[in-house]
């Protein structure tokens, strides 16, 4: 559980979990967490909120979702929410990820070829095994782990 820190002006400041000890807001003592854990009416007297967990949406092709808290009734600090709101990748970012599958398919390709000549079965020119060979030689620098 995460939980939101509340100011004595009501501002919403960061997330985080209970430390060990934490301070009353309303005289400045400092509270030491129970044995049986912190109950939310102990946290709510030192500023802090549970947040009402939500699972973040898929990533879609084209964006993520970023992360903020609010609270679903203004003014009410038990009513605190996470709220994902979409935003689109970069430019740099969809170049990256259509790079990477590039690259993931060459691979493929590679290794189905290396596949081919393992098997035994035969490659229908020269240039084939020359092929599969040269891909061989290519992963195995650079996945020495396969």
């Amino acid at each position: 559980m995460i939980y939101i820190e509340i100011g004595h002006d009501g501002t919403l400041g960061g997330t985080r979990s209970p430390k060990p000890v934490e301070i009353k807001l309303s005289d400045g003592t400092d509270l030491g967490r129970p044995a049986g854990g912190w109950q939310d009416r102990q946290l709510a007297a030192c500023g802090l909120f549970p947040v009402a967990p939500v699972e973040k949406p898929a990533d879609t092709a084209t964006a993520t979702h970023t992360r903020t808290i609010e609270l679903a009734t203004p003014g009410d600090p038990t009513t605190a929410t996470t709220v994902w709101t979409p935003v689109n990748f970069t430019k740099a970012e969809l170049d990256a990820t259509t790079a990477t599958a590039t690259e993931e398919t060459a691979r493929n390709e590679r290794l189905a070829r290396i596949d081919e000549l393992a098997a035994g079965n035969t490659l229908e020119t020269s240039a084939l095994i020359k092929t599969a060979i040269q891909d061989l030689a290519r992963i195995t620098i650079t996945e020495p782990k396969l």
